[in-house]
């Protein structure tokens, strides 16, 4: 009913499960242990809902999860583009001197760590 009526307010076709319409659907096993008991579906989907519980996603009608596999990509490439991004930084190719500015300027007027404190 919610979505039917925000279809109507919209103006797009969504709202409904009918051919030519957006439908994003996901397809639950209900006997997987996460959802039990099942007296109260709607708690365990939200509090205690594995993805073991995820047998069948569809995104626009078109299936992108089918018996709990990746249908689109496999999970392979996807592992190698995480890593890809999220590699650890690359060191500088040349070392900062010790008393000198990230691009190499000398620190005038200024002590570095290295310099005793005068007096001492």
């Amino acid at each position: 009913m919610g979505t039917a009526h925000g279809a109507q307010a919209t103006g797009l076709p969504v709202g409904v499960i009918e051919e030519g319409v957006y439908a994003d659907l996901v397809a639950l096993d209900l006997a997987d242990l996460s959802l039990q008991p099942t007296h109260d579906l709607l708690r365990n989907v939200v509090y205690a809902m594995e993805s073991t519980a995820i047998r069948h996603v569809y995104v626009h009608g078109e299936a992108v999860v089918r018996d709990g596999r990746l249908v689109r990509q496999s999970e392979r490439a996807i592992a190698e583009r995480v890593r890809g991004l999220t590699s650890p930084p690359r060191p500088l190719s040349t070392p900062v001197e010790r008393g000198t500015t990230a691009e190499g300027v000398p620190l005038r007027g200024r002590r570095s760590r290295d310099e005793p404190l005068r007096g001492d």
